[in-house]
C-alpha cells in the first residue's frame, strides 16, 4: 500500500506532480547563432517577381519624391540598378561562418560575430561587411563612405519563405529606402 501524503494523495502522485510542474517550467536553452542560422541554409527564389519590382519601384520613387524631376529621373535609374530583385539566393553555413550568395553581387564568407570585415565591391566600391543574428533573424549591414544598407533575414514557421526586409539609408536619399522582398525555398 502506497502512503499518503499529509493531503491525502499519496507520494507517488505528488512527486509526479512535482516532476510534471518541474518539466512545464522549465526554460529551454537558447540556441547558439549557427544553429539558428543553419536553419537558413538552402536555395531561394523570388515570389511573384514583376510584383516585387514594383514594391521595389515605390519605396525607391517614395524616397525621392521631394527631388525635382530630373534627379528623380537620374538618381531613380541608379538606385533601381542597385536594388535588383535577385533570381536566386543561396545562404550556406560552415560552423560559425555565414555566406549569403546572389548571381547580382560578389560573396563573402563572414562570421556571425558582428564583426565588420573590409570588402571590395564589383564595382570598386570598398565598405565593411557584418552578418548576426538578431532575435532569431540573420541582420547583414554594408556599410561605405555613401551610406549603409542593411538586410533583416527571416524565415516562417515552416522555413519554406524567406523574408528579406532591405532598408538603404544615405546622406544622399531624403529619406531611407524600404521594401521587402519573398522568396520560397527550393
Amino acid at each position: 500500500m502506497l502512503r499518503e501524503s499529509h493531503c491525502g494523495i499519496s507520494l507517488l502522485t505528488a512527486q509526479l506532480i512535482n516532476a510534471v510542474l518541474w518539466l512545464g517550467h522549465s526554460t529551454p536553452v537558447p540556441l547558439l547563432p549557427e544553429q539558428i542560422a543553419s536553419r537558413y541554409q538552402g536555395r531561394y527564389q523570388p515570389v511573384n517577381v514583376r510584383k516585387q519590382d514594383q514594391v521595389v519601384g515605390a519605396a525607391i520613387d517614395n524616397s525621392l519624391a521631394s527631388f525635382n524631376v530630373l534627379i528623380r529621373w537620374r538618381a531613380g535609374n541608379l538606385l533601381r540598378q542597385n536594388n535588383k530583385i535577385a533570381p536566386e539566393v543561396r545562404i550556406s553555413t560552415q560552423g560559425e561562418k555565414i555566406l549569403v550568395m546572389t548571381p547580382l553581387r560578389k560573396s563573402w564568407w563572414t562570421k556571425l560575430n558582428g564583426k565588420p570585415r573590409s570588402i571590395t565591391t564589383a564595382t570598386g566600391l570598398k565598405a565593411s561587411l557584418s552578418r548576426s543574428i538578431e532575435s532569431g533573424r540573420l541582420v547583414e549591414r554594408f556599410v561605405s563612405e555613401r551610406g549603409k544598407r542593411t538586410h533583416h533575414i527571416s524565415l516562417n514557421r515552416d522555413g519554406t519563405i524567406l523574408l528579406w526586409k532591405v532598408v538603404v539609408e544615405s546622406k544622399e536619399l531624403p529619406k531611407p529606402i524600404r521594401y521587402t522582398l519573398k522568396y520560397r525555398r527550393r
